[in-house]
This record gives C-alpha cells, structure tokens and sequence, in this order.
C-alpha cells in the first residue's frame, strides 16, 4: 500500500506519476504579503536524457505569477496564470525550475488597474500588468541562481498594490488560535526593496 502524499500536491494530477519527475515545495509568504499570497512555490525538474513530462494540473480559482527557466534550453517565460476553468497541461523536458507565487482568491485584484476577471482563461506575460516592474523583477529572478534566493527576489520587490477606492482589501487568513496572523493591509505603500 503506497503511503500518503506529501503536501503541496493538491491540484498535481496523478501527482505520484509527477512526482517521480519533478520536486515541488511551497514556502510561506512573509506578513506583509500574507493577505494576498497564499504561498510561494518551486518546482525543480531535471529529465535529461529521459522523455519530455506532461504534466496535467487542475487549478483553485486563483492567480499565478510564475517565472520559468528552462535551464537545458537557456530561455525564459515570466507569466501570469488567470483563472483557469477547466485543467491544464504544463510539458517539462531537461532541466528546469519555476518559481511562483501563489495568489489568493480575491489577493491579485489589488495589483491590478482592471477586474481581474480579464485575465479569466489567459496566460499574459508578467509585462502585462505589471510592467517595467514586473520585466525587472523577471530579470533579477532569472539572474539568480539559487531558487530560495529567487522567491526572496520576488517577496522583496513584488510590485505594488494599486489601492481600489471601491473595494476593500483582502483580510488576512486566520492562525489556529482565531488571531488575524501578519500585520495591517499595507495599502498603497510599496512592497520592501533592497536598499543600497
């Protein structure tokens, strides 16, 4: 009898077949970006000199930033996954790694100047919303080697929210004690960046 699976599956189809192919780990957002980030993510894949991957996944209703290095081809995709209505196929093949960001339901609306329902089904290049920013902030994760100091890229210089008049902001989740965790909404103050 197989054992359970780890976590962070959830949504991985056949995530046991998966799995053998490619490790995933998610890591927690910190306070300031908790009432609209879910969780960060990499994904870490090395098929060389084994067949390409394809990998079904069903989404949560939620938004994706995502930022793909296929190490074995030497290109780049720094993209936003939209809401997806129905699962998705992702093909893997060398090596490679993703580093994303996971959004709450609700949590993207703030960094947008338009409902996010238009990006419902779509998978637009980070540019698209963001961006210079969001090139820059492409740029200086592709750049960096190690895929922890890579989320850290992204938690520091995550763009910023665009504060909506007519809607509040996110809440943030709950502890087990009841307690909202991280601190205050930072409204339409930046995100952290590197000083110096």
């Amino acid at each position: 009898m197989e054992g359970p699976l780890p976590g962070g599956t959830r949504g991985i189809l056949h995530a046991r077949t998966g799995l053998e192919r490619f490790r995933i780990e998610r890591l927690e957002p910190p306070a300031a970006l908790a009432p609209f980030v879910a969780n960060f993510w990499v994904l870490r894949w090395d098929l060389r000199g084994r067949p390409p991957h394809r990998q079904r996944i069903l989404t949560r209703p939620s938004v994706h930033v995502t930022f793909t290095s296929y190490l074995t081809a030497g290109t780049t995709r720094a993209r936003i996954a939209g809401v997806v209505r129905d699962d998705f196929v992702e093909e893997i093949q060398g090596e490679g790694r993703v580093v994303g960001a996971a959004f709450r339901p609700g949590g993207f609306r703030p960094f947008m100047d338009a409902p996010v329902s238009t990006l419902t089904g779509r998978f637009p290049g980070v540019d698209e919303v963001f961006g210079e920013e969001g090139l820059n902030l492409a740029g200086e994760v592709f750049a960096t080697a190690d895929a922890h100091a890579a989320v850290w890229c992204w938690r520091r210089s995550c763009p910023p929210v665009r504060p909506s008049p007519t809607r509040p902001p996110p809440r943030p989740p709950r502890s087990s004690s009841g307690s909202r965790r991280g601190r205050a909404w930072c409204g339409s103050a930046s995100w952290p960046r590197r000083s110096g």
